[in-house]
């Protein structure tokens, strides 16, 4: 900012300089006087020009330092990143194994000891808590072996109707507590060159949501959309709580903000979709998420 201060105040001299000069002109002012000042003037613009060019360059060289040290700041945030990828990932390999003696202790507990009811709704409290935990754990594990490339695909030409069977089977009991129907609209089936685990996974993460967060005797309807002979749609779609828009640009962000509990008291963590993602992605697919009107939402991906 005082470079641009002192340019205009040379720029002023000059100005001054070049009226004085006229006015010399007009008045008839002896030949030096007029000399003098048109050197002084061609002084001035010598010093601005040489200025400027010295300003000009300092500038570009605290861009070319400024960059060099983005690339180090760049670096640096990327080995704190594996650092604290490796960190969660001992963390979370770790804590397995005890949760996993919680659960099974608890089980043991409720299926043979005969315990009192008020010590019995205390022990299945311990097991449903710890079941969530470990869910957590196994999602954290998942979602860090997604971002450091760790899940290998095993592609093979599949139908897309027997993956959705397959999927609708596994969530067939958790609607029947809540007396959701399940409803398909697929068109003629296709078969296609996906990898069985992760499709399996994608669906069961959008219809377990979809049961989560729908009220009791609502609505999930699966959907097909074929586009072509090499992609295909699948929707999800409830007659849930939805999304706002609001929440919808932050799902794929910031976990901790909108993770919210089920219709029915569920446990909701917040990184389902963001393993959906990328599991999807890892298919060579893509994600979106939209109000499915007058309620509910529609959540589909492309393969």
């Amino acid at each position: 900012m005082k470079y641009k201060l002192k340019l205009i105040i040379a720029y002023f001299i000059i100005l001054i300089s070049a009226i004085y000069l006229a006015i010399s002109g007009i008045l008839k002012l002896p030949n030096y006087i007029s000399v003098s000042i048109c050197l002084l003037n061609l002084s001035v613009i010598i010093i601005i020009g040489t200025a400027y060019v010295l300003i000009s360059s300092r500038d570009k060289t605290k861009n070319i330092l400024s960059k060099d040290e983005l690339i180090k700041i760049n670096d640096g945030l990327k080995e704190q990143d594996k650092i604290k990828n490796n960190f969660l990932t001992t963390v979370t390999h770790d804590l397995k194994s005890p949760f996993n003696g919680i659960i099974t202790f608890s089980n043991y507990l409720l299926e043979v000891a005969n315990l009192e009811d008020e010590y019995q709704e205390l022990v299945e409290r311990i097991h449903i808590l710890a079941q969530g935990q470990l869910k957590y754990i196994n999602d954290i594990t998942e979602l860090l072996d997604l971002q450091l490339n760790k899940i290998k695909l095993d592609l093979q030409e599949l139908s897309i109707q027997g993956l959705i069977r397959e999927s609708i089977n596994k969530i067939t009991n958790k609607a029947k507590s809540k007396e959701i129907e399940i409803i398909k609209e697929t068109e003629t089936d296709c078969n296609m060159k996906v990898d069985f685990h992760v499709i399996l996974k994608i669906m069961s993460i959008l219809l377990t949501n979809a049961v989560k967060y729908t009220k009791p005797k609502g609505q999930i309807t699966i959907k097909t959309v074929t586009k072509s002979c090499s992609e295909i749609e699948i929707h999800v779609m409830d007659t849930g709580i939805g999304f706002n828009e609001d929440v919808i640009e932050q799902l794929f962000l910031e976990p901790k903000k909108t993770k919210r509990n089920g219709t029915s008291g569920e446990q909701g963590h917040g990184l389902g979709l963001q393993i959906c993602k990328k599991l999807v992605e890892l298919q060579g697919g893509s994600l979106h998420i939209k109000e499915n009107k007058p309620v509910g939402s529609d959540v589909y991906f492309t393969i």
